[in-house]
């Protein structure tokens, strides 16, 4: 069992994880095209030429 010394730093290393789950949640319950296909090949596109600089 973890106590509370390990959840706040599970929680300390994992934010920025846990942020973005609740992004992805929010937005593709606000957004009907969130979690389309087309807009996940629109996402991967702007990705892959942010990682190419």
């Amino acid at each position: 069992m973890l106590d509370r010394k390990d959840y706040r730093t599970l929680l300390a290393k994992s934010h920025s994880l846990i942020a973005l789950l609740l992004m992805v949640l929010v937005f593709s319950l606000l957004a009907d095209g969130f979690l389309s296909r087309d807009n996940f090949w629109t996402v991967m596109r702007q990705i892959s030429v942010n990682l190419c600089r």
